[in-house]
């Protein structure tokens, strides 16, 4: 569900700032290149739920897409809660880098390890390797799946990405746009692991590993 109101500056705090919102987004579909510098309408085999959120101005900011740690934070007890996997209306965490630092075996803050009840998804898995941009949505979507994370929607609760610096979060969320999930659904922790990762609280900000 929208579980913000779209009037707000930030998830949490009073910034005004959405970097994401200012870079120009490209992208591979199964037939087409397109390149982000306006709003653009995609409609390639595009299933009928994709369809209906297709519509992005790259040069327009977009503050709601932010949240903060105590945004974060307020939404560990509910991850705990609901379990793991298979939970309708459920809430992600997503961990957009690599593998060796979501499991902790690379440090690159104070602290290794993730954010708890965090799902990984690298980036990276989302991107043609050969082509350049985004895979097919079909193919983005199965890979996500395989992760064990949905596509949120309007009846959903909400998705949270993070990574080290919150840049390449915003690439999985931009994959979750174009596969149908609302804006208002979503949300990037820009403080990210660099933040998280380098505080001496654990009980305030808890590490798992």
């Amino acid at each position: 569900m929208c579980v913000f109101d779209t009037s707000c500056s930030v998830r949490g705090c009073t910034g005004l700032f959405c970097g994401w919102s200012q870079v120009s987004l490209h992208f591979v579909t199964s037939t087409h290149t397109h390149t982000h510098t306006h709003t653009h309408t995609h409609t390639t085999n595009t299933p009928a739920s994709e369809k209906n959120n297709v519509f992005f101005n790259s040069r327009e900011v977009y503050p709601q897409l932010r949240c903060n740690a105590s945004y974060v934070r307020a939404l560990l007890p509910l991850l705990k809660s609901q379990g793991v996997g298979g939970v309708q209306n459920k809430i992600q965490l997503i961990d957009a880098r690599g593998k060796v630092q979501f499991d902790g075996s690379e440090v690159r803050a104070a602290r290794g390890g993730r954010i708890p009840h965090s799902v990984n998804v690298p980036y990276k898995v989302l991107i043609n390797d050969t082509a350049g941009g985004y895979l097919p949505l079909a193919e983005m979507r199965e890979r996500l799946h395989r992760r064990n994370v949905s596509v949120p929607s309007l009846t959903t609760g909400d998705t949270v990405l993070y990574c080290n610096g919150g840049v390449a979060s915003t690439a999985v969320l931009f994959a979750l746009f174009l596969l149908g999930a609302p804006l208002c659904t979503m949300a990037n922790y820009d403080g990210s692991w660099g933040e998280w990762g380098n505080q001496s609280d654990d009980n305030g900000f808890p590490v798992e590993l």
